[in-house]
């Protein structure tokens, strides 16, 4: 066997094809999902096709010049960053747009942002950093485990109080897990878990949380009102069986459906291409997560600490949203406004996946410029050798 390893093939064509397959799909279902209500508010049937697609082209063009900022940059500025992502919730409760009781859009001279979705993000690149430092402490002291609790602690309550419990879940999640690659003490993790299981408990005590939770439960019991959408959800992805009425043909979209466009395009995407159709998009979500963990596994193998942690913690967050989406539009969660990555209509939502998928680009180039030789800061993952 030769002395000098084969170079780790970072991107593939299938992975650069799911992309394509998953961005013309949005494509489609939103122009599919939107004509009757187009035409009906505005007189076009093809005004959000043109508004998503203008917006997919403006994502594109920030995700291109993502591509070309090294990480090491990321890296350097990551308080900034994660300031800058408070700051922004800050604003948002005293100067958001406030829509349905909820106080969570920012509008900037002619743009409306969601600023959790930009928290994500920021949350990533400072746990990523966070990992990074402490790679060699596989049992951190509670001092050290303090700044990204303290952190999540800060951020869900500027977040409870737009309100928005789901990101809250979001971002917790999003830290146990990339705690847990970090290979943080387990005992010591699972106490944090439940401690703020605890607090998120505290949370649901509040009227409407409660009846959403209990809506959830059994929806057909008030069918036209609080369990309206889900069971609307649910009849479409009943009528699509297993090949589907038809591109063009969701008849849950005409009216019977709110959030059609964004919340709930899963069920009419499983309406019209049914359960094949459902096991396609299923199968290119897996494999798109499955590969970013392939390149996350292989640039920390290589070395590159945090470049590894960051596609680790895109790959979660497009898991996340992906499976939260899925489990809501089929009743498996209560129901939460969370659009499907690529697929849902969408502005803040739309541009943080395809930041995301820049950033894992980016991790996977510069995984394949650098040595196949492993560092000597390796340990041992979940995931295998980093």
């Amino acid at each position: 066997m030769s002395t000098k390893l084969r170079s780790f093939q970072t991107l593939d064509h299938l992975f650069l094809l799911t992309l394509v397959i998953l961005i013309f799909t949005g494509l489609v279902m939103v122009g599919s999902s939107s004509m009757e209500v187009s035409a009906e508010r505005y007189g076009d049937p093809f005004y959000y096709l043109r508004a998503h697609l203008w917006r997919v082209l403006f994502a594109l063009l920030i995700a291109g010049g993502v591509l070309f900022i090294p990480l090491s940059l990321w890296n350097r500025y990551r308080r900034e960053l994660v300031s800058l992502g408070i700051v922004l919730l800050i604003l948002t409760l005293g100067w958001g747009i406030e829509q349905n009781g909820s106080r969570r859009w920012l509008s900037l001279i002619y743009i409306s942002v969601q600023a959790a979705e930009f928290v994500k993000l920021f949350f990533i690149i400072y746990m990523a950093g966070y990992l990074a430092r402490h790679v060699d402490k596989m049992y951190l002291p509670w001092k050290d485990l303090a700044p990204p609790y303290i952190l999540l602690s800060v951020t869900s309550l500027l977040l409870l109080l737009q309100p928005d419990f789901g990101a809250i879940v979001i971002l917790s999640i999003l830290l146990f897990s990339m705690l847990f690659l970090g290979q943080v003490n387990i005992y010591r993790l699972l106490l944090m878990i439940l401690v703020s299981g605890f607090m998120a408990i505290f949370a649901l005590l509040s009227d409407y949380r409660f009846e959403r939770l209990l809506t959830f439960l059994d929806p057909w019991s008030d069918t036209y009102n609080k369990g309206y959408q889900l069971t609307n959800a649910l009849t479409g992805i009943g009528r699509g069986d297993v090949m589907g009425t038809g591109l063009g043909n969701s008849l849950m979209k005409q009216d019977y459906l709110p959030e059609a466009l964004t919340d709930f395009v899963f069920a009419i995407y499983a309406e019209e291409f049914g359960f094949l159709g459902v096991l396609f998009l299923l199968s290119c979500f897996v494999y798109l997560v499955w590969r970013i963990f392939c390149i996350g596994k292989e640039s920390l193998r290589r070395g590159l600490l945090f470049n590894g942690y960051v596609a680790y913690g895109c790959g979660l967050l497009f898991a996340i949203h992906s499976l939260v989406h899925f489990a809501v539009n089929m009743g498996v969660l209560p129901t939460k406004g969370l659009p499907l990555p690529f697929i849902s209509y969408g502005g803040s939502n739309l541009l943080l996946h395809y930041v995301l998928i820049a950033l894992v680009l980016r991790s996977a180039i510069e995984c394949g410029r650098q040595s196949s030789v492993r560092s000597p800061h390796t340990v041992l993952s979940p995931f295998g050798a980093k």
